[in-house]
């Protein structure tokens, strides 16, 4: 949706700017975080309306921010994972998340789910 701010965290610089540029295009004001560190810090300096993250980053655990997002701040966050196993996607919901993505997928399906989730988030 036109307009909204969203948070990708993943340490995939690649994709990160891949993503970026695409939800850029469709009027999406983007922000990046490449690490832990990085969404922490990003995610106390402004308001989010949605957080699409890798949950797996080498070295790092962020289900805690995420449960963070989700629960307390009532952000909609979107797994996009290279984790794919059931229980993956199972503990991914569990924890909060809105929706759960495996890697590889559609950034125009990321981009559908997105909006769909900043829809729910509206009503």
């Amino acid at each position: 949706m036109q307009n909204s701010h969203i948070l990708l965290a993943d340490d995939d610089a690649a994709l990160l700017t891949s993503l970026s540029d695409y939800f850029g295009r469709y009027g999406f004001d983007v922000d990046t975080a490449a690490n832990l560190a990085d969404m922490r810090r990003l995610s106390e300096e402004g308001h989010y309306d949605l957080l699409i993250a890798e949950p797996m980053m080498p070295g790092q655990h962020t289900a805690g921010l995420l449960r963070e997002f989700a629960f307390e701040r009532r952000i909609p966050v979107i797994i996009h994972s290279r984790a794919s196993s059931d229980i993956d996607r199972i503990l991914g919901l569990e924890m909060g998340a809105e929706d759960y993505l495996t890697k590889p997928c559609n950034a125009r399906e990321l981009l559908a789910r997105a909006n769909a989730a900043l829809r729910a988030r509206r009503r």
